[in-house]
């Protein structure tokens, strides 16, 4: 184990951590914006600088190796004055009038329906409103105005594909996306593309996600700290109630997924296991809520009486058994899908 301290609190790590995984442990914050669990550290976003004694320079918590007797300050003045400023740049390019306003919180709390727009214009009209890095992390260093000129992108929305949605008005350029795609599930589907100022994600030569070798599993989405990357069907779903841990029934592999609910009617499908380890197929990230809410879905057992008719299992059960006593045990066959 090292020792150190952190904002003067004394922090026990493993060998090989990193300054981040020591503050998580310890439950110290430090924003980020890059970093993700589940994904090798980046250092693309500075967000994550820090102060260690005895060093020149401010070091990215997420990719410095903690070392015995170290003595980190994340929260100081100078530290956020710098992350004001890199977020500021950030939000000069990012729809952020309900981020710097002063009643985001009674708007949030007094307008909870999704609003269904064509394009973001604000945090209310955004499917990742109940779950964004960006306004977490503004709100923690109290942004309050954006001091540089406002140059909105104006990127087209691109709707070219069955599943997923890309708004890139709304991307910070974290290479989350980009390098889930590449290091955990091996498509490569998009990268960065251009340079400088034109920086933008995207597939090569700019073809539809379809056309890319995208296989949708949704892991683009699921790491995505705005709302740059949604789903099509399920966007303007409601902000679940809960989650359900279940098994997909879609093929016998059974994964295991987290079903997010409103009223009783799916909003959202992730997988239930880390995203490391376990990642789900097309099927069972967008198609369960049309399957299990298709009209034509059965949900109660249905007997034949010259129609079928709905039944309860006590009386579908006695009307097998009293079919099955007609024929010898050699006579049936069963057939399970």
């Amino acid at each position: 184990m090292v020792s150190l301290t952190i904002d003067g609190q004394p922090v026990e790590a493993g060998e090989g951590d990193t300054i981040l995984d020591a503050a998580e442990q310890a439950d110290i914050f430090i924003p980020t914006l890059c970093n993700h669990p589940d994904l090798p550290a980046f250092g693309g976003c500075r967000m994550c600088l820090v102060k260690v004694e005895g060093m020149g320079s401010y070091v990215p918590a997420c990719s410095t190796p903690v070392r015995d007797g170290m003595a980190i300050h994340s929260d100081i003045e100078e530290l956020n004055r710098l992350r004001r400023n890199i977020l500021e740049l950030m939000l000069s390019e990012h729809p952020s009038g309900c981020i710097v306003c002063a009643d985001r919180e009674l708007c949030f709390e007094y307008h909870r329906a999704p609003s269904k727009a064509g394009r973001t214009t604000g945090c209310r009209f955004c499917p990742q409103k109940d779950a964004c890095d960006l306004y977490d992390i503004a709100a923690y260093l109290g942004i309050e105005d954006i001091r540089l000129p406002i140059e909105y992108r104006e990127r087209e929305v691109r709707r070219d594909d069955p599943f997923i949605e890309r708004d890139y008005n709304l991307c910070i350029l974290c290479g989350r996306c980009v390098r889930v795609c590449d290091e955990i599930r091996g498509i490569h589907a998009v990268d960065f593309v251009n340079r400088g100022h034109e920086t933008t994600i995207g597939t090569a030569f700019q073809a539809p996600l379809l056309d890319s070798g995208c296989i949708f599993c949704g892991a683009c989405i699921d790491v995505c700290p705005t709302g740059a990357l949604s789903e099509r069907r399920m966007k303007w779903g409601g902000t679940p109630e809960r989650a359900v841990v279940t098994t997909c029934m879609l093929c016998p592999l059974g994964c295991q997924v987290e079903v997010a609910v409103t009223r009783d009617r799916i909003v959202n499908v992730h997988a239930a296991e880390r995203m490391g380890t376990s990642q789900l197929c097309v099927k069972g990230r967008f198609t369960l809520p049309a399957l299990m809410q298709h009209h034509e879905r059965l949900t109660r057992p249905m007997v034949r009486d010259g129609v079928l008719r709905a039944a309860s299992w006590d009386d579908a059960l006695d009307a097998t058994a009293s079919l099955l006593q007609k024929y010898e045990p050699h006579e049936i066959g069963f057939v399970v899908s």
